[in-house]
This record gives structure tokens, C-alpha cells and sequence, in this order.
């Protein structure tokens, strides 16, 4: 029997529920949208400033975000693969006061304290070395004043700006004095200086925009959890259903990145490749999304695995046997693979939680699930919004009416029916038949205006193996 290694020879059938709240403003949009985080560079006009941006042209995005940045370097890397999908870009860098200074390394203003006890050696001189603080590389020229052959320190000037240094930093100069660092090229965020805070409090401000994918170089595990919280709370209109963040994990051996699997065992929102030292791990992300992204809006029940990454060879000492790539993903990673050449491939793909958020084992960690899921969803408020985008009555089944203002539980089933056998068709989901047979309509007892619909259906499954029992005689 032939079977492929470390695939799972069956797959337990996919769960999930979504919620919709269809409303006058819900719109029946099925657009597919991107959102790239990151940092601006110094200098450029978004430095120091949040919020969703629409991506226009790679210059104006190097001009607006810098062309050192990540946002710049995934935004090129995922143009050379889909250049038709609506991508945003999003600063982690939130503005609100009160803020928390956090060193970027360069001082860029101090103050000195110096010594008034006079010295017979003298200390003035250019490029002088401090001890202390917390970053390296900083030079002073200092002055002094002599009197009786004494010389006391008469002033001190910064020669080179280092990096690293951070607010409050007192560094000493023997024979002058001590110097605290006042200021530094900093960026500012509202509150604690954690990952988690920079991730969730920066997404705060894309407002109602539900982006299908996430991308971002942040990947500790304050990251990861400030986006599952993020995503736990927003974008409710299909229950937590929007979003994929894809990430990537740089490490030298499987055992660090098995270590490192430990900060989204539960992360059910988030994809995450193993990315060798020799590969940048920005152009890695990007030019998985860019693959998931195209081959998602061919159809979100398509494989999500077998494409060439085309960035960069990786040497033989960095590759990894099959039976390291399979503790991977049974650790929660994507899996990369290399031909002879060292030319990456993705070779597997799945959501990163191994275990629930009550510690239940996954038992559906195919990453096709939420993307077919959301299609569903994204196909359902289509078909249901024009109900309460424009005025309708409900009335009871079986009133005969030539309103065009009417409508009844009956007819909304049957637009439920129709479009559980267009996602049949489609190949999202199987059985239509049988899903239909599950859709209850029915007013809410409650809630006046408000119509209720419950319905299941089962998702499609992507072929990822054959088994074959062959038998030939003569």
C-alpha cells in the first residue's frame, strides 16, 4: 500500500460554526483582502502613525513605509505572485497618549552630570567610550578647564550615536561624570511595551475591514496571543471566522523550533513556517500568502500545499529529512521541503494549533477548513443581504401576495436551498441534499424583525493521498 509520509491516512470530518448577523448594513461583499503589519522605517511618512493603508504602487509604498522596512520587502515579494488582490498595510505603531518611549538605539539627547573634583590627568579628548546602559557603540568629545595644572570636565558632546540605548540610560565616563540618555529616535505605543499590546491595539484601528489573511514578521508568543485575542473579538459578524495570521519561526536546528512550537500550540488563527537561517523570513511569508491567496480564490477546497517559494536555495546542512519535517508538523508547523538543489517548496500546510484552547487534541488542523468556511459564509450574507439591505415586510408561509415588499421564512429557506447547491457545485461543500434538509427558518419569539436560520452542512475535502492495494500475476 502506498502511502505518502507523514500525511495522516484520515481526517475526522471539519466543525465549525459560523454566526452571521445580517443586517440593513451588511453588505454581500465576497472580496478577497490582505492586510501586511509591520514597522515603518524612520523618516517616512507613516513612521509613527496606525491605521489600514491601502497599497497602491510599490514607489509610493517605498516612499510611505520605506524600502528597508518588512511591509515594503513581503509587499514586493507578494507582488511577484498575485498582483490582483487588495492589499493594506498596517503600522504596529499605536500614537494614543499616554506612551511608553521604547528605544529604536541611536541617542539622540542626554544630559550630563559632571564631576566638579579636579584631576591632574586630563580627560578631554574626541570619541571617547562611556560604560554602561544598554546599548553599545556610543562616543563623546569632551572639554576641560585647567587650573594649577588640575583639569576639571567642562562640557561633553555626543561624537557617535550607538544603538540599542534606551530612555533613563546612565552611562559613565571616568574622570568626567555620568550621562542619561533623555531621548532616542524612539517610536511610541499607548500602555505596556509588549508585543501582545502592539498587536491588538494597532489592529483596533482597521475598524469593519475583514481581512482574509494577516501577514507579519512578529511571531513571539505575546504576538501570537495578542492576534488570537484580537481575532476572538472582532470581526464577530461570522464568529471569529475572518482571518489567517501567517507567520514565520528563524531557527538553526529542529530542536529550537520545536521549542519555539510551544507559543501557538492553541493558535488556531495563525500559520506558521519553519524558516532556515539562510532564507529572509519577510519574503518567505509573503510568497506563502501570495501562493495560499491565488489558489484560495481558485477554490478554497484546493490543497493548500505543493508550490515552489522561489526565494533563495538553502544549503545541504540546513535541510531537514522527512522524518524531521514530519515532528514539525505534528508540532504545529507548515512544512518546507528542498529538492537537490536546495530550491524550497512548501510541502504542507496547517492551521499551528495542535490543542483547543481547552486542551483538547485538533482534530481538523487542515488550513482548506477556514478558508472554505469563510468562502460559505462570505456566500450566505451575499445571497441573504438583500433582504434587509432593502425594505421587506415578513409575513407568515402561505399568504398569497403580489407585493414585492413581502417576504416570508418559506422563501428565505428556499434562497438557503439554492445557495447550498451552488457551494455543491462549486465543490466547497458535499451533499447538498442533505444540508438542505437541515435549514430551519422561523421568526424569533423575541426579538421583533428578526428571523432565525439554523442549517449544517459538511465541507469538502482535499485530496492529499492515495492509497493503492495492487495486485498483477501472470
Amino acid at each position: 500500500m502506498a502511502i505518502i509520509s507523514g500525511t495522516p491516512t484520515s481526517y475526522t470530518k471539519p466543525g465549525v460554526t459560523v454566526n452571521l448577523n445580517i443586517n440593513d448594513s451588511t453588505a454581500g461583499n465576497t472580496e478577497f483582502l490582505v492586510l501586511v503589519t509591520g514597522n515603518a522605517a524612520t523618516g517616512t511618512a507613516m513612521y509613527g502613525k496606525t491605521g489600514p493603508y491601502l497599497v497602491t504602487t510599490l514607489d509610493q509604498l517605498a516612499t510611505d513605509f520605506g524600502k528597508t522596512s518588512d511591509i515594503y520587502t513581503m509587499v514586493e515579494q507578494y507582488r511577484l505572485t498575485d498582483n490582483s488582490t487588495a492589499l493594506y498595510a498596517i503600522n504596529l505603531i499605536a500614537t494614543d497618549a499616554p506612551t511608553t518611549n521604547v528605544s529604536n538605539g541611536n541617542i539622540a539627547t542626554f544630559t550630563p552630570s559632571l564631576s566638579t573634583t579636579a584631576s591632574s590627568t586630563d580627560m578631554a579628548g574626541t570619541n571617547i567610550a562611556a560604560s554602561g546602559g544598554t546599548g553599545t557603540g556610543a562616543t563623546f568629545d569632551v572639554t576641560s578647564s585647567s587650573a594649577s595644572s588640575k583639569f576639571t570636565p567642562a562640557s561633553v558632546s555626543l561624537n557617535q550615536s550607538g544603538t540599542g540605548y534606551k530612555v533613563g540610560d546612565v552611562l559613565t565616563i571616568a574622570n568626567v561624570g555620568t550621562i542619561t540618555v533623555e531621548t532616542v529616535n524612539q517610536t511610541t505605543i499607548t500602555g505596556s511595551v509588549t508585543d501582545d499590546i502592539l498587536v491588538e491595539q494597532t489592529l483596533a484601528t482597521v475598524g469593519d475591514i475583514e481581512f482574509d489573511l494577516v501577514l507579519g514578521t512578529l511571531n513571539s508568543a505575546a504576538a501570537i496571543q495578542g492576534w488570537q485575542t484580537y481575532a476572538a473579538n472582532t470581526w464577530s459578524a461570522t464568529s471569529e471566522l475572518y482571518g489567517m495570521y501567517v507567520t514565520a519561526k528563524q531557527a538553526a536546528s529542529a530542536n529550537a523550533f520545536i521549542t519555539a512550537a510551544a507559543d501557538f500550540t492553541s493558535a488556531d488563527k495563525t500559520v506558521v513556517f519553519p524558516c532556515p537561517m539562510s532564507l529572509s523570513p519577510a519574503r518567505l511569508i509573503a510568497q506563502a500568502a501570495a501562493s495560499i491567496a491565488v489558489r484560495t480564490q481558485i477554490s478554497p477546497s484546493l490543497p493548500l500545499r505543493g508550490w515552489a517559494l522561489g526565494i533563495g536555495t538553502v544549503a545541504l546542512s540546513e535541510r531537514m529529512p522527512q522524518s524531521v519535517l514530519d515532528t514539525l508538523f505534528a508540532n504545529g508547523y507548515s512544512t518546507i521541503s528542498y529538492d537537490r538543489a536546495g530550491n524550497p517548496t512548501i510541502q504542507r500546510t496547517r492551521i499551528a494549533a495542535t490543542k483547543s484552547s481547552t486542551g483538547d487534541v485538533i482534530n481538523d488542523s487542515s488550513l482548506e477548513t477556514p478558508f472554505q468556511s469563510v468562502y460559505a459564509a462570505k456566500y450566505f450574507k451575499a445571497q441573504l443581504s438583500p433582504y434587509t439591505s432593502t425594505p421587506h415586510i415578513l409575513v407568515d408561509d402561505g399568504l398569497e401576495t403580489p407585493s414585492i415588499y413581502m417576504t416570508s421564512p418559506s422563501a428565505v429557506k428556499g434562497t438557503m436551498a439554492h445557495a447550498f447547491q451552488d457551494l455543491e457545485d462549486l465543490g466547497v461543500i458535499s451533499d447538498a441534499s442533505a444540508a438542505i434538509k437541515t435549514i430551519i427558518v422561523e421568526k424569533d419569539t423575541q426579538v421583533v424583525g428578526r428571523l432565525n436560520i439554523q442549517a449544517s452542512g459538511t465541507l469538502t475535502w482535499a485530496l492529499n493521498q492515495i492509497a493503492l492495494n495492487l495486485s498483477v500475476s501472470k
